[in-house]
């Protein structure tokens, strides 16, 4: 299940990363805002693609989230 989390979070990323981005007004991004882009606003339910693996993550704790996020984005920060 863990590998279709990863996806999931992959695939939100990638559908928004553009417009956050631009939002942002900057070309670095460190991981824990990837996070709140991609999970604090429920963005995975939308752009996820795979609900049950959405609703797998958002029932771990917070610690266990972050963990199979770190996976998805190993990286502190990251260049777009």
């Amino acid at each position: 299940m863990e590998s279709r989390v990863v996806k999931a979070l992959n695939r939100t990323w990638e559908a928004i990363a553009s417009d956050w981005m631009e939002l942002c007004d900057s070309d670095t991004i460190k991981r824990n805002e990837i996070f709140e882009a991609v999970v604090d606003a429920d963005r995975m339910r939308t752009y996820g693609g795979d609900s049950e693996a959405v609703e797998y993550f958002y029932n771990l704790k917070q610690k266990a989230q972050k963990k199979v996020f770190n996976k998805a984005f190993p990286y502190k920060q990251y260049i777009y």
